[in-house]
């Protein structure tokens, strides 16, 4: 009876285990793996939503970019990129867990895997962009800043833009809702910078980037509540 009860505790505390969060083990616990998993899979980053931005009938589909949506002004996910320099067996130099305390002025929120084409378009896709609060005003983006990617992760040289096609879109951007024919891997990444001066809290709603690129609506959201380490908001 002893064996069976020490059996169904152990159980129990390995379930609990497997069930506890990436981001709630020690930074120096982290593998890459985890890392990866905080940077586009968690509280801090995630899969956008792609939505039209135009009324009415045959719009046809959204376009399947894969854009990314992620709080890197936040503790972890710079642990995460940390960990990703140094490797899982890797230890930070002082000077990097310096940087690491040293923290943001601006609440900053990346959208990655925005195709090519769209690159010269950066400008107008940040002064769409806020962070909206569920009772409170909107943050508007401060400043920003844009850079292009190659599949490998590899900052690339921006091109001359291309010729507009129908409609406004860049060819191969899928404006209307068509794939992208850009095989080249490569696209852009834009950084955008929201102001702290009504901080964001714990305790409030949902917070949602959203903004504009072509027709489309680009939008994820946020939950402070489950964004918390240590009792105090990562942001």
């Amino acid at each position: 009876m002893r064996t069976a009860a020490t059996m169904m505790l152990g159980f129990v505390l390995t379930a609990i285990v497997a069930a506890a969060d990436i981001w709630d083990k020690p930074f120096a616990e982290w593998s890459v793996k985890d890392a990866e998993k905080v940077m586009t899979d968690s509280p801090w980053a995630g899969k956008a939503s792609i939505t039209h931005n135009r009324i009415g009938t045959n719009l046809g589909t959204v376009p399947d970019w894969d854009l990314i949506v992620s709080v890197r002004s936040a503790r972890p996910y710079q642990q995460a990129v940390l960990r990703q320099q140094i490797g899982t067996a890797g230890i930070p130099t002082p000077e990097q867990t310096a940087r690491l305390a040293e923290g943001n002025a601006h609440y900053v929120v990346v959208i990655s895997g925005i195709p090519r084409a769209f690159f010269a378009q950066a400008a107008a896709i940040a002064k769409a962009a806020t962070l909206k609060r569920a009772h409170k005003e909107p943050l508007k983006v401060r400043d920003a800043s844009v850079l292009l990617f190659d599949r490998n992760g590899n900052q690339v040289a921006p091109e001359p833009p291309p010729a507009r096609g129908a409609g406004g879109a860049p060819p191969g951007a899928g404006g209307f809702g068509g794939f992208g024919e850009d095989k080249s891997g490569i696209t852009a990444t834009l950084f955008l910078g929201f102001p702290k001066d009504d901080p964001i809290t714990a305790d409030e709603g949902d917070v949602e980037l959203s903004t504009v690129i072509s027709f489309y609506n680009v939008s994820r959201k946020f939950k402070p509540k489950d964004m918390t380490v240590n009792g105090v908001l990562a942001f």
